[in-house]
C-alpha cells in the first residue's frame, strides 16, 4: 500500500501580493482622475497645445472601463502621470524637495505598514512612479513588518546622503522638508498629483510652480 506524503502548501509571497493589489487598484485610481483631465481639455481655449511641455510630450492613453492616464516617456521608461503640469503649479511644495533628491546618493521611499489595503494600494503605486522616473530610489517601511522583507526608515535615519521619503497618508495635501526627510501629504487624488508635482519640478517641467517654457 502506497503511502500519501504530506506535501506542505507554499506561504503565500506578500510582496508578490502586494504588487498584485498595486496593479488591481492602479486601475481603480487612474479612473478617478479622468474627470478632472477631461474638464480640463474641454475647458481650455488651447488645449491642442497643452500636452507639450518642454521636451516632453504627453500622451492620453484609455485604459478602458472609464479609466486614463497621461504618459510620457522620462530616460526611457514610460512614465504615468494623473495630472498635467498646470493642474498641480499650486500644491504647496518646499523648494528644497528637489535639490535634496538631485544631489542624493539614494533616496529611501517609506510608508506606514497600517495603511488599508487600498490606501496601501495609491502609495504602492505613486512610489512606483516616482522610482521609475527618478533614479536611486528604493522602498522602505517605516515600521517592522514580518510581512514585507524591506529595511525600516523613517526621519530619524535621513541624511543628505540618503533623504527619505516619508508618505504621511492624511487629508492635507503638500510635500514639505524636515532636515533631510521629505513629507508627501495626501490622500486618493491629491496624493497623485503631490506625486506628479515632485516628478515635473525634478524635470524641470515646472520651476517653483511655474510652467517652464
Amino acid at each position: 500500500m502506497r503511502h500519501k506524503h504530506y506535501v506542505p502548501k507554499a506561504r503565500p509571497d506578500p510582496e508578490k501580493a502586494r504588487q498584485r493589489r498595486v496593479m488591481f487598484f492602479s486601475l481603480f485610481m487612474v479612473g478617478l482622475m479622468v474627470f478632472s483631465m477631461f474638464a480640463y481639455f474641454i475647458t481650455s481655449p488651447d488645449s491642442a497645445n497643452q500636452l507639450e511641455y518642454g521636451d516632453y510630450e504627453f500622451e492620453y492613453r484609455d485604459l478602458g472601463g472609464g479609466a486614463g492616464v497621461l504618459v510620457t516617456d522620462i530616460n526611457g521608461q514610460e512614465i504615468e502621470f494623473q495630472s498635467l503640469p498646470v493642474q498641480v503649479t499650486g500644491l504647496q511644495m518646499d523648494s528644497a524637495v528637489v535639490p535634496l533628491l538631485r544631489s542624493a546618493g539614494q533616496i529611501a521611499l517609506s510608508s506606514p505598514t497600517n495603511l488599508s489595503p487600498e490606501d496601501g494600494a495609491m502609495v504602492d503605486y505613486a512610489r512606483l512612479q516616482l522610482g521609475l522616473s527618478i533614479p536611486r530610489m528604493f522602498n522602505a517601511m517605516l515600521e517592522e513588518d514580518e510581512r514585507y522583507q524591506l529595511p525600516v526608515l523613517g526621519c530619524e535615519q535621513a541624511t543628505p546622503q540618503m533623504p527619505v521619503m516619508v508618505f504621511a497618508y492624511s487629508n492635507t495635501t503638500g510635500v514639505e522638508v524636515e532636515g533631510s526627510c521629505i513629507i508627501v501629504n495626501g490622500e486618493a487624488r491629491d496624493l497623485m498629483r503631490a506625486k506628479d508635482r515632485i516628478i515635473f519640478e525634478y524635470y524641470d517641467i515646472l520651476n517653483d510652480g511655474v510652467v517652464v517654457e
